[in-house]
């Protein structure tokens, strides 16, 4: 499934979100969506207007979306997170080393 996004920049959406800027058009090759700014429906409303209106805008958001979820979402990059997260707690040094 290839789908642009449409977000407030809330979250951990921005870890996803490669949002497209209309002044910079280097950013179009690899933009999958539309960041809100202001947080209001119309807004929102504007954004999705857009992407209903440009067919090749949505399709690009879309793949470039499903690119990325393809390349950097494996199950081989979240183990990897988890094992950097767990060897940077505190914790597991204490436990490798016997509470010394």
């Amino acid at each position: 499934m290839e789908v642009p996004i449409v977000s407030f920049g809330v979250g951990g959406i921005m870890e996803y979100l490669r949002p497209y800027d209309s002044q910079n058009i280097s950013t179009f090759t690899e933009a999958n969506g539309i960041l809100v700014d202001e947080v209001s429906p119309e807004a929102l409303a504007d954004a999705c207007s857009i992407l209903l209106k440009d067919e090749s805008l949505r399709l690009s958001f879309g793949k470039n979306g499903r690119e990325l979820v393809s390349s950097h979402l494996t199950s081989h990059h979240q183990n990897k997170a988890y094992i950097t997260l767990y060897e940077s707690l505190p914790m597991r040094s204490m436990l490798s080393d016997g509470g010394n």
